[in-house]
């Protein structure tokens, strides 16, 4: 069954290979390239990548590019995604294939924790969302306490890493712990 759209990585593919094929169109002779021809090569690429931009959201850049002989070698691209994450060509198939999901929201990590009572956990599982890297076992206060002189509410650490799916259809309900117990 065909599909009827281009995952981002595939469009990158097919723009190297236009790129390569431009390339081709501009005499490379190694370290006797001419500077204007080495500047068309980079308004190349610099076209390429501000089409990309516009299509898919994302910027790519290739930090590795070089001239060796006769060819113009781009290297491993960078890909920037709309959140300012850096990934490589990999990460970008494992995020459109969901070979991987990502458990990252704006950066955090994603925690399990159970209350404390009487020094006790206590209760279900809730998932919290956690700036400071914490592990299981860690005690850590949830929030900032109701009253005045009041104990903060703290919990134990019961899963680190939670998989975002778990949380998919109330993520922007999560609330974000106050950090851990000294």
């Amino acid at each position: 069954m065909a599909r009827n759209f281009m995952y981002v990585y595939e469009r990158i593919y097919k723009e190297q290979n236009a790129m390569q094929a431009e390339f081709r169109k501009i005499p490379v002779k190694g370290k006797r390239t001419s500077a204007a021809d080495v500047k068309r090569i980079r308004n190349i690429i610099s076209d390429s990548n501000y089409q990309m931009a516009q299509e898919c959201q994302v910027i790519v850049s290739y930090p590795q590019m070089h001239i060796e002989g006769t060819e113009v070698v781009l290297g491993e691209p960078l890909i920037m995604l709309p959140d300012c994450r850096l990934i490589n060509m990999e990460q970008l198939k494992d995020i459109e294939l969901g070979r991987k999901k990502i458990r990252r929201i704006a950066g955090m990590n994603l925690v399990k924790l159970r209350f404390l009572r009487g020094g006790e956990p206590q209760g279900r599982e809730y998932t919290y969302i956690s700036k400071e890297k914490v592990e299981v076992g860690d005690t850590v206060i949830v929030r900032k306490p109701d009253a005045q002189g009041a104990e903060a509410p703290k919990g134990i650490i019961t899963m680190v890493d939670v998989p975002e799916t778990e949380v998919e259809s109330f993520k922007d309900k999560l609330k974000e712990i106050v950090g851990k117990e000294e």
